[in-house]
């Protein structure tokens, strides 16, 4: 018979304790990560949250153009300009990739504070990114038709996820410079 070792019982509770709470703060995230894309496939967000905010994606939009100086107006989810029409449609307001990285930045296990800052901050600059990404595709279809579908099916997809990685890792550098994050 195999004699128990007693210091690895306490190990392991030591391990668990240590742990607990890398595991708390990852828990409310991922919870609240599946309740959002639970609901997001729901009639109800469908019809009510997706189309405010492709409406307000739209009229950024429209006002960043309009600084470029383009005849743009927002109707609906839909930027009308002189010489190009773009429609926002389900995806287009980068919603879901900007809730996810929130969650991942929530589930860090740094201060509250720095996860907070981190999670309002990152989604600014990641509707700033969607914003670099619809005037681009404005430009792509007013001077490059046949190019359309690519940059945006392709390239800006491919982009828009990089630039969600490096923004998070990004924030981790910060978080773990402040000496509070333990990643």
């Amino acid at each position: 018979m195999r004699e128990e070792d007693p210091n690895r019982a306490s190990l392991s509770a030591d391990s668990v304790r240590r742990r607990a709470p890398i595991l708390r703060s990852a828990l409310a995230p991922a919870v609240i990560g599946f309740l959002y894309l639970g609901a997001s496939i729901t009639d109800v967000f469908q019809k009510t949250i997706v189309p405010v905010s492709l409406e307000f994606n739209a009229k950024l939009a429209a006002q960043l153009l309009r600084c470029l100086g383009e005849d743009a107006t927002a109707i609906g989810d839909r930027i009308e300009a002189t010489r190009v029409v773009l429609r926002f449609g389900y995806g287009c307001d980068a919603l879901d990739a900007s809730v996810l990285y929130m969650l991942a930045v929530l589930a860090s296990p740094a201060t509250l504070l720095l996860r907070l800052v981190g999670a309002f901050a990152g989604a600014i600059l990641l509707l700033a990114l969607n914003q670099v990404r619809t005037t681009s595709l404005y430009y792509t279809k007013l001077h490059f038709p046949d190019a359309f579908d690519l940059m945006h099916l392709d390239v800006w997809q491919v982009l828009y996820i990089f630039g969600a990685v490096c923004l998070w890792l990004l924030w981790v550098s910060w978080a773990l410079r402040r000496g509070r994050a333990r990643l």
